[in-house]
């Protein structure tokens, strides 16, 4: 198979089998989405050009945004917090949270590594407060999902060792 984006197959990426079967199939990958690709097919000592214009078809565009999953604040302390998710897809990390619901006045730097599995630390926290927070996640289509406020207290700075193990 030879395809490419160009009507003229100009610059043709070819993927070839050397298997001999009667039946076959090419998997064309690292497609770009919402593209038109035109190609044309070799099969041993035949070519079938489709009498000089090339078999065509468009890739579909990514238009649903990623699923956020497990929403979790871990690791709490008094000063820090890790916020941890999921997504069905490959996207961004990115958290914006506050001490007041609804209302976000600190948000992280966005990860702009395209993982499933997500970990943002939180940093600079008042001790003994409650942060509301929601995490953001893009694809790499630029689809863009936020989810729904969640919340976690901050820890209570422990002055003493009595205090430390009743914690625990």
């Amino acid at each position: 198979v030879y395809y490419s984006t160009s009507a003229t197959l100009a610059g043709a990426t070819h993927i070839s089998q050397d298997e001999s079967v009667t039946n076959h199939s090419v998997p064309l990958t690292g497609l770009t989405t919402g593209a038109k690709y035109y190609y044309y097919v070799k099969s041993g000592v035949a070519t079938d050009n489709n009498g000089g214009s090339y078999y065509n078809f468009n890739t579909t565009s990514d238009t649903v945004a990623p699923s956020i999953l497990g929403l979790t604040a871990t690791s709490i302390t008094d000063t820090t917090a890790i916020i941890e998710w999921t997504t069905n897809e490959r996207a961004t990390s990115q958290v914006e949270y506050g001490t007041t619901s609804g209302n976000y006045t600190a948000t992280t730097t966005t990860d702009t590594s395209l993982n499933m599995d997500h970990a943002v630390s939180l940093s600079g926290l008042t001790q003994n407060a409650t942060y509301y927070y929601r995490v953001i996640s893009t694809d790499a289509s630029g689809n863009t999902s936020t989810s729904s406020q969640s919340s976690f207290a901050a820890r209570e700075t422990l002055s003493t060792e009595t205090q430390v193990k009743q914690r625990e």
